[in-house]
């Protein structure tokens, strides 16, 4: 069963047809792109799968389970994490603190409980602590733990909200341009951790503009253009299509 899968998706915003009868899969350690042109529904995509926006039609399942009407927080209890485009991290915590806040989708202990400190809140908060850590320490910024996040560089930032989402200790993570505003050799070893993500059996939908992330790092792509796919497939078969090319790729890529 595939772990995550879109049918026949369509969104409308009053008059304007934000998306077309999508439908595509993203199976189990499957590390999918989904590119197109600046406006071809891209984000949209990722805000009807986490609940934040609603299908005008259309079907999302994950696991086999429906998500239409799901609350974002419910869906991401189901295992569904996600980064954002421009950076959302809580700038004046340190890097541990805005990790553990993701952490909240898997605490059982009530208010109450924080509040008299009991022994099982206090074994809780431990856990979520090493937890939290480990996701640090996955995305090599274990010593940055307790530095503020506005004090990191760009790069730094990027990477912690990757470790955010991965301390919600997610099944699939959606990212929204991981790789915008990375050098070169940021980029590269965004690719690296990006295949240990996966190899860990984490299913990954990516939006990326950076062609050579993409094809370099993708095992399978989809393209969207006006909110309508126009291609399905593998790197090498993507790059040849004469519709992508056309509508995105360009003649470089020819």
């Amino acid at each position: 069963m595939a772990t995550l899968e879109l049918s026949d998706i369509s969104v409308r915003f009053g008059g304007l047809q934000a998306l077309t009868d999508v439908s595509f899969r993203v199976r189990e350690g499957d590390i999918v792109g989904l590119i197109g042109p600046n406006g071809a529904g891209k984000t949209t995509v990722f805000n009807v799968i986490t609940g934040v926006y609603q299908t005008s039609a259309g079907q999302v399942s994950y696991d086999g389970h429906p998500l239409k009407g799901m609350r974002p927080h419910k869906i991401l209890a189901m295992g569904v994490a996600r980064t954002f485009q421009n950076i959302r991290l809580f700038q004046n915590m340190t890097a541990l603190e805005n990790v553990m806040v993701a952490q909240h989708s898997r605490s059982r202990e009530g208010v109450l409980g924080a509040i008299l400190r009991t022994p099982s809140q206090k074994r809780e908060e431990a856990r979520i602590r090493e937890k939290s850590m480990q996701a640090l320490a996955f995305m090599g910024l274990e010593s940055y733990a307790h530095e503020v996040a506005s004090n990191m560089a760009y790069g730094l930032q990027r990477r912690l909200e990757i470790a955010r989402a991965l301390a919600s200790e997610p099944k699939t993570i959606l990212l929204d341009e991981p790789a915008a505003g990375l050098n070169p050799a940021e980029s590269r070893d965004l690719m690296h951790t990006i295949g240990r993500i996966a190899d860990l059996g984490i299913n990954i939908l990516m939006v990326e503009h950076d062609m050579k992330v993409v094809m370099g790092i993708c095992r399978h792509i989809v393209v969207l253009d006006h909110g309508v796919m126009i291609a399905e497939g593998k790197p090498e078969e993507i790059q040849r299509d004469p519709r992508v090319i056309e509508a995105y790729l360009g003649n470089e890529h020819h």
